[in-house]
């Protein structure tokens, strides 16, 4: 709802926005380790994994995302929309290249949407209980069955940006969990 407030101001002429739509962000610089790239690479670490999403997400190196910000500051044009995705991937494809870092086994077998939901309904009665938030939701468990497949290619084309590839994305994200979450140098 806010975005649409956004666009009609801009269409309208009361303010000047460019408005970015960014996939899954990944990448170094994330020292929170609740957030899902820090839990993804967490559960991998210490366990290896077993099971992942059935469908596929859309990804964005954070530092592509910020050199995005950066050019639409200087050359987006009013009003218009833009998705800043650098890859798209199976859930089980990005679980087996962060495992391939990470020196881990893993076993990403799809697990289906609605059972992701049902688990992600317990975690939220779970919350209630307890008060700490989970990591899955029942509404994440319903489009984890979904392929969400974008193009970010109106970026590269209007402010000439190359997205960086999905491995050293893994990479430095990689890195900087174990030096800043795990403490290892």
């Amino acid at each position: 709802e806010g975005q649409a407030i956004v666009e009609d101001a801009a269409r309208t002429g009361r303010i000047e926005a460019v408005i970015l739509n960014a996939a899954s962000v990944m990448g170094p610089g994330d020292a929170d380790p609740s957030t899902p790239q820090n839990q993804l690479f967490s559960r991998i670490c210490r366990k290896g994994l077993v099971g992942c999403f059935a469908g596929g997400f859309a990804v964005v190196d954070v530092r592509d995302l910020s050199d995005v910000i950066a050019m639409a500051l200087e050359r987006g044009r009013n009003g218009e929309k833009y998705l800043v995705v650098g890859a798209n991937l199976a859930y089980r494809e990005v679980v087996r290249k962060i495992a391939a870092r990470a020196g881990r086994r893993v076993y990403p077998f799809r697990i289906p949407g609605p059972v992701v939901a049902a688990a992600g309904g317990l975690a939220e009665a779970a919350w209630a209980v307890t008060g700490k938030k989970p990591l899955l939701s029942r509404a994440y468990g319903r489009l984890s069955g979904l392929k969400a497949h974008y193009s970010g290619a109106k970026c590269g084309r209007e402010f000439g940006l190359v997205y960086r590839d999905i491995e050293e994305t893994i990479a430095d994200g990689w890195a900087f969990f174990q030096r800043r979450v795990l403490g290892r140098d």
